[in-house]
């Protein structure tokens, strides 16, 4: 929705969020950790929908967490409870 309004005319959620920061709409730091976020997350989704082929099972786009080395486990709940503002971010960029 940012991209559209902002007319970020990208396909890609990277793409996207890159555009933005590019055009400094919004926080530098707030796009960057959504960024990273992001990559971190594709990275997990990626390896989990390869452990899921390996086992038979269609690839789909949830992480079992359980399958995840406690740092892994760590990063992600960082990851997660870093996207708590989102919703505020998102509001406050529309205008």
């Amino acid at each position: 929705a940012l991209a559209i309004r902002h007319s970020v005319a990208e396909r890609s959620t990277r793409a996207r969020l890159e555009g933005l920061l590019a055009r400094e709409i919004g926080g530098a730091q707030d796009l960057g950790n959504l960024i990273r976020v992001h990559a971190m997350l594709m990275d997990l989704i990626v390896a989990q929908q390869l452990d899921d082929i390996a086992e038979g099972l269609p690839p789909g786009n949830a992480i079992d967490p359980k399958k995840l080395k406690p740092a892994q486990q760590s990063a992600l709940r960082e990851a997660l409870s870093s996207l708590g503002n989102i919703a505020h971010l998102a509001r406050d960029l529309m205008s």
